[in-house]
């Protein structure tokens, strides 16, 4: 077991699916990372928020919390979750996704699968 916990935080959604994609996200980085937990937490629309998640990782004996910001970009979203995990007691947040070659082979790749998938309707319209 390691002495550092971690919260995983996305900006979060009205959706139940997406905010359930974010847990199964925490919860396989979990297994991957051998952290003792990684909670979930979300910039609004869902809960808790990452200074709660933060907060309560801390009341159950967390020695140190860590929060991974998953989001792609700088902005509001960003802001709220370092200030407010920050606030709540986190030793150290990360930085927004960001240009990381990692999410742009993502997007290219969906990219090129909505082409095809338009690409397989039009010939089928012609038909």
């Amino acid at each position: 077991m390691r002495c550092c916990r971690g919260g995983s935080a996305a900006a979060g959604s009205s959706r139940p699916t997406a905010n359930a994609a974010v847990a199964r996200a925490a919860a396989a980085w979990q297994r991957a990372r051998g952290w003792h937990s990684v909670v979930p937490a979300y910039a609004s629309a869902a809960a808790p928020s990452p200074g709660e998640a933060v907060a309560g990782l801390l009341r159950a004996g967390a020695a140190r919390v860590v929060v991974a910001t998953y989001l792609l970009a700088p902005g509001v979203f960003a802001d709220q979750v370092r200030e407010r995990s920050l606030a709540a007691g986190a030793a150290v947040v990360s930085a927004p996704l960001g240009a990381a070659p990692e999410v742009a082979d993502v997007v290219i790749e969906r990219y090129q699968q909505a082409a095809c998938e338009d690409a397989v309707l039009r010939v089928r319209h012609r038909a």
